[in-house]
């Protein structure tokens, strides 16, 4: 069944992203995250059916994977906001990666070393995960990476920017900081030669690469900046972990073919899966 109903809810949102807030909430005794999608207090009262019957076929499709390192949707409740829709997942106590690799790197509670192995088992989950989006014909579109309990790894939103985005028809407008991690095709996609800015297996593979980076990437330049930059070529610099720790030199030759400028050259997912498994460092 789609649609089911939140006992309990935050009184205010936790958090957000560039196009849906989050609250927190209880369904069957369990601790959910309740994603509200603005983009349907956004769009005109006309359009509005539309867009619902849109969003209901990507919850849809979302409910029918099935994936360790995928992040389940567990329905869609329509009463608890007016007006609009949420979709209920299962909640993520440690919140997004990015986050988590911060106050590790903050408080110290892993070794240079132990931090940096950590950081490859994650990116082996996440294209694991990306793989199996890509076989069942899905681009995820969008960079939310978020960690459980277990601190293991887990996928959710793919699709769901290009549904909000779809208010706007034009991809990119609600992304926020995620402008940062998009491909140069996704950017200017008639520079390159193609006629849509959507997302594709090969954009999905760039900001893969993209999250391996020890901040966000081209940290301290304007984003106007850091999109001149993609589109000329330029990556960002080598990572490193605190305490001086570098990449390998095999993890650094399988990212630079994962942020090729051309789409066509770019690795597929479970390629990169194959190379992943094959590094010494695990």
């Amino acid at each position: 069944m789609l649609f089911i109903s939140v006992t309990e809810c935050s009184k205010g949102s936790i958090g957000g992203g560039g196009f849906a807030d989050i609250y927190k909430g209880i369904f069957n005794e369990q601790r959910v995250a309740l994603k509200r999608l603005r983009v349907f207090m956004m769009t005109e009262e006309s359009r509005r059916p539309e867009m619902m019957k849109a969003f209901y076929h990507e919850c849809l499709l979302w409910r029918n994977l099935s994936h360790k390192h995928i992040l389940p949707i567990l329905g869609i409740d329509n009463q608890l906001f007016n007006g609009s829709l949420c979709m209920v997942m299962p909640w993520m106590e440690h919140g997004n990666i990015r986050t988590v690799i911060d106050v590790m790197r903050n408080q110290g509670s892993k070794s240079p070393a132990d931090l940096q192995l950590q950081v490859y088992h994650w990116m082996a989950e996440i294209v694991s995960g990306l793989a199996y989006l890509h076989e069942e014909g899905i681009a995820h579109g969008d960079v939310n990476i978020l960690i459980d309990d277990s601190y293991h790894v887990h996928l959710a939103d793919f699709g769901l920017a290009v549904f909000a985005d779809g208010a706007s028809n034009n991809y990119g407008s609600m992304r926020g900081g995620a402008l940062r991690w998009l491909s140069p095709e996704l950017i200017d996609p008639e520079e390159l030669g193609l006629e849509s800015s959507r997302p594709t297996y090969a954009s999905d593979i760039y900001s893969f690469a993209c999250l391996y980076t020890s901040q966000s990437p081209f940290f301290g330049m304007p984003d106007g900046t850091v999109l001149v930059r993609v589109l000329a070529g330029k990556r960002p610099k080598r990572p490193t972990f605190h305490g001086g720790v570098e990449m390998t030199d095999a993890l650094w030759d399988i990212l630079n073919r994962c942020w090729a400028q051309s789409a066509s050259d770019r690795p597929l997912a479970s390629e990169i899966v194959t190379l992943i498994d094959a590094l010494d460092e695990y």
